[in-house]
């Protein structure tokens, strides 16, 4: 299904650079690409900041929009992938692509741990095709990464794996912010990293068990 997903926007973005106009405010030269239109449209809003981070490092300045408001895990995984590749867009590309894949992975063993397969099946379906899940197939923003990670701490904890699954939770707290307004914080939101629930809850509680392989299940 994600590979599906994956060739069928990779033709939509193809063609839409080649065929719909730009708006000169938010579109980046196909000059500036190196691909042109064939990926072009992966390169939106604050993929530019991404690529920036990576190309010249963090910047601050005073009243105006800086690099800083990016969190660091995303661009250091593009820059060690740009290391292999040799360019910071591509390499974007890549680890949103491969994060994405890993999202795909995980949340699929998740639910077949959990659900009757017809179940299991429907929810990997209807996460891949959610319209935000374009995030995951190779736009440069952090979420697939920040997802991946999260993901991974609770499969790593469920094994008993606290350190990595600490590690893991460290890297999705350093992929994305909260996205809230400073000062305030959101309804029921928690200040704890991700796993950080879990690792609390689980002493408490009870081992889950497989779905039945035959019938609906509740």
């Amino acid at each position: 299904m994600f590979l599906l997903l994956s060739g069928v926007l990779a033709v939509v973005v193809w063609q839409t650079g080649v065929h719909l106009p730009r708006s000169p405010g938010h579109a980046p030269s196909p000059l500036d690409v190196r691909g042109g239109p064939l990926i072009e449209g992966w390169v939106r809003w604050d993929a530019g900041w991404y690529v920036v981070v990576v190309r010249d490092g963090y910047f601050y300045i005073p009243g105006a929009q800086s690099s800083i408001a990016f969190f660091p895990a995303y661009p250091v995984a593009m820059w060690a992938a740009a290391k292999v590749i040799g360019d910071p867009v591509w390499a974007g590309m890549a680890v949103t692509w491969t994060s994405g894949l890993a999202v795909a992975l995980l949340f699929g063993h998740w639910c077949r741990d959990r659900l009757a397969p017809a179940a299991a099946t429907t929810a990997v379906v209807l996460l891949l095709s959610f319209p935000y899940a374009w995030f995951l197939y190779g736009s440069i923003y952090a979420d697939a990464l920040f997802l991946a990670a999260v993901l991974a701490s609770f499969a790593l904890l469920e094994r008993d794996r606290p350190w990595l699954a600490g590690l893991a939770g460290a890297v999705a707290t350093a992929a994305r912010p909260g996205g809230h307004r400073p000062g305030r914080r959101p309804a029921g939101a928690s200040t704890r990293a991700p796993g950080g629930a879990a690792s609390v809850e689980r002493p408490l509680a009870v081992p889950h068990r497989r779905a039945p392989r035959r019938g609906t299940g509740p």
